[in-house]
């Protein structure tokens, strides 16, 4: 934020832009949602306690004369994404965020509302140490060059505007025991890897929906969502990416290369959940968390309620930059959403669909 006393202690620099809180709420008819900020009387709102958002509900609180619910969160791992994703699972009825936050998350979250403002506009900008003058030149300078540019906005649409989510059938013919047209290729790679074909098949669910013309927000493309990068180390040109078979074989190299990395796990089948979790958010974020949980006393090695936990916390800043995490700043709650969502519909295929 751009706020006077703070010129002493640094250079702001980059775009200038103006943001505002607004309230995240579930999307319903219009005559049923908070339209009026003099609607929140008597409303229940969850924010961050010692957070600005807190701060801002108890002044319009005032305002108002009272009347609004708050509710303090002060646990550890709940920011301000994953409160918007309870509004979006229907755990809270509102929070606030900055409309920018707010944006990006509707786009993993499609169901949730952001129209209302609560706050007065704020100016932003990028901020420097007040002695990297050359730093904040660099900075303007590359706004100057790219801020108007058509890869600028395409980089903005796609984190801010373009949806996250694809809807689909996860299994095409349970009578049949079919769970795609891709069966016979994901049986065959997935003896490579010494994995039941199921995972591979709820792996290849929840990344593209078997659609082998897929490509994500980040430009992963093809059944397994192979980034271009990716496929080329492992031998598969952009010509060949949407190939089902050169995809998948892709994929598989991936996962063995994963597997090797991760060998001091054990367990296999708790290994099979951090593979997982490092192919949708990558090594380096999964090693990062391992070691935050190696040194805050939990177990490395095992996932769900000790290494998934501190994968949510790398949005925190006292936990990325921590001395032992090597790889910064990771929105750890779709990686966390992955894992389950890809062993809940391996479940779901066990229990349906013969080995």
């Amino acid at each position: 934020p751009i706020i006077g006393d703070a010129k002493n202690e640094w250079l702001y620099c980059g775009a200038e832009n103006i943001t505002h809180q607004v309230l995240i709420q579930l999307r319903k008819p219009k005559n049923e949602m908070v339209n009026d900020v003099v609607d929140l009387i008597g409303k229940d709102i969850y924010v961050e306690a010692g957070s600005k958002y807190e701060d801002r509900i108890k002044n319009l609180n005032d305002e108002l004369g009272g009347g609004i619910h708050i509710h303090h969160i002060d646990k550890d791992t709940v920011v301000t994404e994953e409160l918007i994703e309870m509004v979006s699972t229907g755990e809270i009825p509102y929070t606030l965020a900055d409309n920018n936050l707010a944006q990006l998350n509707r786009t993993y979250y499609n169901n949730i509302d952001i129209h209302l403002k609560v706050s007065f506009p704020q100016r932003a900008s990028w901020a420097v140490n007040k002695h990297s003058k050359s730093l904040a030149h660099a900075i303007n300078q590359w706004v100057k060059e790219n801020h108007k540019s058509d890869s600028y906005r395409s980089i903005s649409r796609r984190y801010f505007e373009l949806s996250k989510t694809l809807p689909a059938s996860a299994v095409l013919s349970i009578p049949k025991g079919q769970i795609s047209i891709y069966d016979p290729l994901l049986k065959k790679y997935a003896k490579q890897i010494d994995w039941d074909w199921r995972i591979l098949a709820a792996q290849a669910y929840n990344e593209s929906h078997f659609d082998t013309l897929a490509v994500s927000w980040a430009g992963a493309r093809g059944l397994m969502q192979l980034m271009p990068r990716t496929a080329q180390a492992f031998g598969v040109s952009m010509n060949e990416i949407t190939n089902p078979e050169k995809n998948i074989g892709a994929a598989v190299k991936s996962i063995q290369s994963l597997n090797k990395s991760l060998a001091d796990i054990e367990d296999k089948n708790e290994r099979i959940k951090f593979i997982l979790a490092a192919y949708n958010g990558g090594l380096g974020h999964i090693l990062d968390a391992m070691a935050l949980a190696k040194k805050y006393g939990k177990n490395p090695h095992v996932w769900d309620k000790n290494v998934s936990e501190f994968i949510l916390l790398k949005s925190n800043p006292e936990y990325f930059n921590d001395e032992v995490c090597k790889f910064g700043y990771f929105k750890g709650r779709q990686t966390v959403a992955y894992v389950h969502e890809v062993l809940r519909y391996y479940k779901i295929y066990q229990e349906k669909i013969p080995l």
